[in-house]
């Protein structure tokens, strides 16, 4: 009689479990799914990595634009171009943006008074590419007042204001 007590003690334990034991195993399962969802979320992607690297360079040359040059020239125009910065020695070369293409830089430039911005992943002039007036948030327009480069009046705006 006591083997069959036994027994069936060793039965109930194995595969049954309390009500509080299920919601402890059920709330650790919710966190480590929780947990793995957070970080696939949260982890950098060759995307991001080649736009902080593009970030940081657009930085660097918009600083070289800006470092005193040699005879107090003003900024390359757009036919001289990021090379003048080389010709002048500000910088030893100009490289290409993650994603392989040139930089873009003109003076004067269509949204500002000289645009310095890689076209991003997709390569050609949208909402995506890194700007040197607003390097995180692509080509937003920033009002008088904010970072960077006031924008430049559109050709349309300056003859509206002139007509009485």
């Amino acid at each position: 009689m006591s083997d069959t007590v036994a027994t069936r003690d060793v039965k109930a334990g194995i595969g049954s479990l309390s009500l509080v034991e299920a919601v402890v195993w059920g709330l650790i399962l919710l966190v480590g799914i929780s947990m793995a969802l957070v970080l696939h979320e949260r982890r950098v992607t060759d995307e991001m990595t080649r736009l902080s690297q593009a970030r940081e360079m657009v930085r660097a040359l918009n600083a070289a634009l800006l470092l005193p040059r040699p005879g107090d020239v003003e900024l390359p125009g757009t036919t001289e171009g990021l090379q003048a910065l080389v010709a002048d020695g500000t910088l030893e070369r100009i490289p290409d943006d993650p994603w392989g293409r040139p930089y873009v830089y003109r003076n004067p430039g269509r949204e500002r008074n000289y645009e310095l911005l890689s076209l991003g992943p997709d390569g050609v002039e949208s909402a995506d590419d890194v700007v040197h007036w607003n390097l995180y948030g692509g080509r937003a327009v920033i009002t008088l007042g904010g970072a960077g480069n006031p924008p430049r009046p559109r050709l349309d705006q300056k003859q509206s204001k002139e007509k009485p």
